[in-house]
């Protein structure tokens, strides 16, 4: 039988060789400690490939990409390995990968305790061993760690939501340049680009008269004029009654809902959502959410076109 010892030196090596697949990460949002927002979970799901020795490029979806060197990169000051933060929210993290590819390090880790001995498990197909943690986490810590390549397949406490995993992992002993190197300008992109730049110069934008202080400088910072879709950058400052940031999405009304990686990266923004005759909405606040009846000031002042 496996001791938890014996899984925590099969992390401690190195991985050597190349990999393909797509790590998905999702954690619950920050609410105001009453249950207000309601209950969400930030999502992500991004295709992979990583060359030994570590570079990593990450596909994060519309377009852009994350890109990891791990001989040069930290992506996550101060967050060694499975980092979790202090304090009633742990979720509030640096996303990425190497946190499952290399866990140790981490004082969550470094102070866990087995709660049963590791048992033998398959994951997406691979063999790995299963552990559960007694740790500082408001739940117990479930891992599998993979029985041949010796990283986390899955970290997870179910009842929150947290959740992280690699699925569809492919071990090639050479990765091409091609995968992990930078994108090529893509003229479609800036195509669009300049046709929302158009198309938001030529309609007032749908600015909700409700916010609790004055919109002053409204910044697009995605969409598409073929749909209507739009990301509007609020703004906010520390003097006024408003949140200190907040971007107001719309979206046609069967889109699947707006998490883009800035969003997914942030899950201690605060996020409300509703659907409006011709549209579903997603509003993110950084400092703090709105109350209830700001949001309903905002929704009910908010444009329809």
């Amino acid at each position: 039988m496996v001791s938890w010892q014996h899984l925590k030196q099969q992390l401690a090596q190195p991985l050597n060789t190349g990999m393909l697949g797509t790590w998905t990460l999702a954690r619950p949002r920050r609410d105001d400690g009453r249950g207000w927002p309601p209950a969400s979970l930030a999502r992500s799901v991004m295709p992979f490939a990583r060359q030994p020795p570590g570079k990593w490029r990450l596909d994060a979806g519309r377009h852009k990409y994350v890109r990891i060197d791990e001989s040069q990169d930290d992506p996550a000051p101060g967050q060694p390995g499975l980092w979790f933060a202090p304090g009633p929210y742990p979720w509030d993290f640096r996303s990425s990968p190497l946190r499952l590819t290399r866990p140790l390090g981490s004082p969550t880790l470094d102070a866990a305790r087995p709660a049963n001995e590791p048992s033998p498990v398959t994951h997406d197909g691979r063999p790995g061993w299963s552990v559960i943690l007694d740790c500082d986490l408001p739940e117990p810590l479930h891992l599998v760690i993979d029985d041949q390549a010796g990283i986390v397949l899955l970290a997870e406490c179910s009842s929150s939501g947290y959740q992280e995993q690699f699925t569809g992992l492919e071990f090639p002993r050479t990765v091409s340049d091609e995968l992990i190197g930078p994108i090529r300008d893509n003229a479609a992109e800036k195509a669009r680009f300049r046709r929302l730049h158009e198309y938001c110069r030529t309609r007032p934008l749908p600015l909700p008269d409700g916010w609790p202080e004055p919109i002053l400088s409204p910044i697009v910072n995605d969409g598409d004029p073929e749909t209507g879709f739009l990301v509007i950058n609020l703004g906010g400052t520390r003097t006024g009654p408003g949140p200190v940031g907040a971007w107001l999405i719309r979206q046609p009304p069967d889109d699947a809902a707006y998490e883009d990686y800035w969003l997914t990266n942030n899950p201690d923004h605060y996020v409300h959502r509703w659907q409006s005759r011709n549209w579903q909405w997603t509003l993110a606040v950084r400092d703090r959410p709105l109350t209830p009846d700001e949001l309903h000031d905002v929704i009910s002042t908010t444009p329809e076109t």
